[in-house]
């Protein structure tokens, strides 16, 4: 059983509604390989956050979560990453936000469920500092890189900016 107050040996879980519950190390059972890594939590079912057809600019996907080591999460969220530091689940975060990533995503979404095959059409990145995006930059700014990398038009850019919401 989960409890609102953290105790002895205590794993973190980020719930849905940005709520943290406590449980025993013990009662995990599946993912322990990332418990020590810092990863990235969003949500698996967001049927608010809209959909590419829609006819209106939409979020795509919600707001993601930093997890931190001896940080779980519950099944209603996906679990992305597994970092040695915080600034590369930063970085992915930023990522997460991009109006890129959320249209790739928008592409394979046809409901409000956000299963993992909804990410086929999103490239991966280097989120160290060795990367060719430079991720302390602003959100808006690391899309504008990321179109450039993928060499899109300025119709597709006009199109994404134009179909998704800023977070």
């Amino acid at each position: 059983r989960s409890k609102a107050e953290s105790f002895e040996n205590a794993i973190a879980v980020q719930c849905a509604y940005e709520q943290v519950r406590f449980v025993s190390r013990d009662s995990i059972s599946r993912g322990t390989d990332f418990l020590e890594s810092y990863k990235v939590f969003t949500s698996k079912g967001n049927g608010g956050a809209g959909l590419l057809t829609d006819g209106k600019p939409v979020n795509i996907i919600g707001k993601s979560y930093i997890g931190v080591p001896n940080m779980a999460c519950t099944d209603s969220l996906i679990p992305f990453g597994k970092f040695k530091t915080i600034t590369e689940a930063q970085n992915l975060q930023k990522y997460m936000s991009s109006k890129f990533l959320r249209f790739c995503v928008g592409v394979l979404k046809v409901s409000q469920n956000l299963y993992q095959n909804v990410y086929g059409f999103v490239p991966l990145q280097d989120f160290t500092s060795n990367s060719d995006i430079v991720w302390s930059k602003s959100v808006s700014e690391i899309d504008q890189q990321l179109y450039n990398k993928y060499n899109l038009a300025n119709e597709e850019i006009t199109f994404i900016e134009s179909t998704i919401k800023p977070m």
